[in-house]
């Protein structure tokens, strides 16, 4: 998704000026996360610009700068810089805020700056990177992207990622493999360039995992020839990442033409007998158009034992020396200490994503055999490639890695993925009272106690009457009512359905909230009055931020918990992977920007300090894991990390939006509690004989304390002195040294937040000296490619 500011025109006004229903922006500056669309009324007032998120209106002026940015290669620990041109934000000083929400880049005369690791490890690799960008085919990146979430989703972040992001962004710690597919390689030549290539080639030197397929296996040979007897699609020459040590030639079968499926067809390929295993037949159809075969002849005899056959074309080729010649279809190349797998065909193709191909013979004949197409790839990626391919195992009801690759086929599979939003209050009255403001939206028929909302991004079917409520609830197919989302609002005597229960308890949970409120005295209590609860969602905080009129009618402290979220969503482009015994929640806070003592009205807080919310989620869920474990840590901004910061269990994502003076802040929050994959739990650290943790218990003790430090963030009009203690206590951060490569390697050490949010540094050889470090938009490792401005 391409990120874009977008500035609501609005002439400047010495009063504060009229705010748009809709003025969404992360307002968390730091997560960089990318915004819904706006509202069709809205587009045609909005003016693009260069920056990643949507910004509330204010009056906005832009003025190009010239910034430096870090990169840092996996083989060294020597940082680079390199110019880029930007739009910088300008911001009356009236609004410091918006400063430090926007994220911008610094002013003119920024340097860059480098974090060291010394306090804070890198993650696990987590993260599969599909390249995405001029020259690679549409079709083959959607097939790629899905057949990648299908066999990966449950334990990596598949992720779409362009050229600049190769090129200058710390992808390497994080990354368990990169995936270039099929499309044009002369444009990934032009677009990664000489550097992006020698990354991609370090990073799998020192250990990492590649994927070439088609134009992507061309690309990662050390020579090709394409089509030499066609002056129009003739390519030949040398590449420099050289996996294969050899030349990739082809196509090897005729016909191929650009953009076209003229030359496509099933081809079928042999599996290498001493390599496959016992489950994979020995000759299956995959689809084909345009692809490569290896030439071991072009392989020096150093470089030979190196190169593994995985599979061959069975299918006589032009291309072949001989009729009987095996010509090698996919390679297993060892590449310094990490591996590189080369498919000449596209096995990445599914039958059920080519509805609509001309040739129906074609995928029926792959049809055939995609259960061994699905076992291949498994194959491929997890013996051959060493990534963890096992099906995670849901619980019943919760959708299988194959349901959600068929869901992104179909609207109607995706539609039966849904299941209903049940909401549990300790006050049913009045959170229907509060839902009642959903009318407003409300289509088609409806009574007292049953309405439908159109809402931006969904539809929901809201069930108010105990009846309703039970029917929607059991069965659950019964309560579609179409396309809508049923939202059944339990009453205080409705059971939840068992089977429901055995995910998340909604009276357990209520059960540990009373207790732990009960262990203070005298204090205001909100967070956790009202739960709302789903078997799988795409994603709770999704199903909030982009359906406003919905948000609007829930109250301040509801939290909306999800079993399992399908498209979860985290920093960037990040999403949250929520295998069973992860807890995933998005609670919805409001504050007024404007003082109103009118009874009922949300507490005011100054806007600039709203970016400081994040940072009370941190602490909140670290205080509450800390008198069990050994202490969950915070890795800024919006990172949780076990004990010394050796794994990540979680993390954190806040977006707002602002009407009528009122912020509604969605912080959402992924935590893994009770399962090991894909890095480690809390019940992991727990010690020998601890009772282990259950969500209901974990959620209600960080609901309560996240009450504790918003109450106390709320009556100091902001992150008070006692707030930043506590968080630096927590974080990981406290002295960590780095490095500012633009000042000839200056040292200088971290001392904690300025008043925006970001890092406040001094110089090492003298404290008088302070720079502010703030990220620089990637989405890997916000410590790495830090932007300084010396501000004394």
């Amino acid at each position: 998704m391409h990120r874009v500011l977008a500035v609501v025109e609005q002439a400047a006004q010495s009063s504060p000026p009229r705010q748009h229903r809709w003025g969404r922006w992360c307002n968390s500056a730091f997560l960089h996360s990318a915004p819904p669309a706006p509202p069709p009324r809205l587009r045609s007032r909005l003016r693009p610009t260069l920056s990643p998120l949507w910004i509330a209106p204010r009056c906005l002026s832009t003025i190009a700068s010239s910034a430096l940015v870090l990169s840092l290669p996996a083989s060294s620990n020597t940082w680079s810089s390199r110019s880029f041109s930007t739009t910088t934000s300008t911001i009356n000083r009236s609004t410091p805020s918006f400063r430090a929400m926007a994220s911008i880049a610094p002013n003119p005369g920024s340097v860059a700056a480098a974090a060291s690791a010394a306090r804070a490890p890198s993650p696990a690799p987590m993260n599969v990177l599909l390249y995405a960008d001029e020259g690679t085919s549409p079709a083959s990146v959607s097939q790629t992207l899905a057949t990648l979430r299908a066999l990966l989703g449950g334990r990596y972040d598949v992720v779409q990622v362009d050229a600049r992001t190769l090129r200058n962004d710390p992808w390497e710690p994080s990354t368990a493999l990169v995936v270039i597919p099929g499309g044009r390689d002369m444009p990934y030549l032009r677009k990664l360039g000489t550097e992006g290539q020698a990354r991609i080639a370090a990073y799998v030197r020192a250990g990492g995992r590649y994927l070439g397929i088609c134009a992507g296996a061309y690309f990662a040979s050390q020579s090709i020839e394409f089509e030499v007897n066609d002056a129009d699609l003739c390519v030949t020459g040398m590449r420099d990442m050289a996996f294969f040590a050899g030349m990739a030639r082809g196509a090897v079968y005729p016909g191929f033409q650009y953009d076209s499926e003229a030359g496509a067809r099933a081809t079928t390929i042999h599996v290498v007998e001493k390599t496959r295993p016992k489950d994979l037949p020995a000759a299956l159809n995959v689809y084909f158009n345009g692809g490569c075969f290896f030439d071991l002849e072009t392989v020096p005899a150093a470089n030979r034992a190196a190169v593994t056959v995985l599979a061959s074309y069975q299918d006589s080729s032009p291309l072949a020396p001989s009729v009987n010649a095996a010509l090698p279809a996919v390679v297993e190349c060892a590449v310094g200490q990490g591996r590189a797998v080369l498919m000449g065909p596209h096995i990445e193709y599914a039958p059920t994503r080519m509805a609509g191909h001309p040739d129906t013979a074609l995928v029926a004949s792959l049809a055939r055999d995609e259960p061994h197409r699905q076992r291949l790839l498994a194959w491929i990626l997890g013996d051959r490639l060493a990534l963890d391919v096992r099906e995670p195992q849901m619980p019943p009801g919760v959708p299988s890695r194959h349901d959600l690759d068929l869901a992104t086929c179909s609207p109607e599979a995706a539609a039966a993925l849904h299941k209903p939003i049940i909401v549990a209050s300790l006050d049913t009255a009045r959170f229907v009272q509060a839902l009642g403001a959903t009318r407003r939206r409300a289509v088609g028929a409806a009574t007292e106690t049953t309405w439908t909302v159109e809402d931006d991004h969904d539809a929901f079917r809201i069930e108010t009457a105990p009846s309703a409520a039970a029917s929607a609830v059991a069965p659950y197919k019964a309560a579609q009512q179409g396309y809508a989302w049923p939202v059944a609002v339990l009453g205080p005597n409705l059971a939840q359905p068992r089977d429901d229960a055995a995910l998340f308890d909604l009276s357990q949970f209520q059960a540990c909230l009373q207790r732990e409120r009960g262990k203070y005295r005298h204090m205001p209590f909100a967070m956790g009055d009202h739960v709302l609860w789903s078997r799988v969602i795409t994603s709770t905080q999704t199903a909030l931020d982009q359906n406003p009129a919905f948000l609007a009618g829930l109250p301040s402290g509801t939290i909306f918990v999800g079993a399992h979220q399908t498209l979860g969503r985290g920093r960037g482009r990040n999403s949250w992977i929520s295998p069973p015994g992860c807890l995933q929640f998005s609670m919805v806070v409001r504050c007024s920007i404007r003082p109103n003592s009118k009874p009922g009205s949300p507490p005011y807080l100054p806007p600039a300090s709203t970016v400081f919310v994040q940072y009370l989620m941190g602490l909140a869920v670290a205080a509450a894991a800390g008198p069990k474990l050994a202490g969950v840590r915070v890795k800024w901004p919006n990172d949780l990390y076990a004990r010394d910061g050796a794994a990540k269990v979680g993390g954190i994502l806040v977006t707002s939006s602002l009407l009528d003076n009122v912020f509604t802040l969605v912080v959402g929050c992924g935590l893994n509690v009770a399962n090991a994959a894909p890095t480690t739990s809390l019940n992991a650290l727990l010690p020998d004989g601890a009772p282990l943790l259950t969500l209901e218990q974990t959620l209600a003790e960080i609901a309560v304390e996240f009450d504790r430090k918003w109450n106390e963030f709320v009556g100091a009009g902001g992150f008070s002195e006692a707030l930043r203690q506590e968080y630096y206590a927590a974080w990981l951060h406290s002295g960590q040294q780095v490095t500012l490569a633009e000042h000839g390697g200056l040292a200088a050490r971290i001392v904690g937040l300025d008043e925006h949010g970001f890092l406040k540094t001094v110089a090492a050889d003298d404290p008088r000296v302070v720079y502010v470090l703030q990220p620089d938009g990637n989405s890997f490792d916000m410590m790495r490619g830090l932007i300084s401005k010396k501000v004394q």
